[in-house]
């Protein structure tokens, strides 16, 4: 998976795992879109790894501290 659209059907379909795989070369690209980086925090959290999440989140608020998406997935 490498789109926007496949890693958000996966995380729809509860396949985190796709999810990730499919967002992180998106990220790696450069493209830290605060959309992105909250669905990876949410797929984080859906695998169980908070630490992660609560890291991507940090890492996303540093980078647009005005990200709606990046605080919803914060609260």
């Amino acid at each position: 998976m490498s789109t926007w659209s496949q890693s958000l059907a996966a995380f729809r379909r509860g396949d985190f795992r796709a999810c990730l795989d499919g967002l992180l070369p998106l990220l790696q690209a450069g493209s830290s879109q605060p959309d992105r980086l909250a669905l990876v925090a949410q797929a984080q959290v859906g695998m169980g790894d908070y630490a992660a999440a609560l890291e991507t989140v940090a890492r996303g608020l540093a980078r647009h501290p005005r990200a709606v998406p990046l605080w919803l997935t914060a609260a």
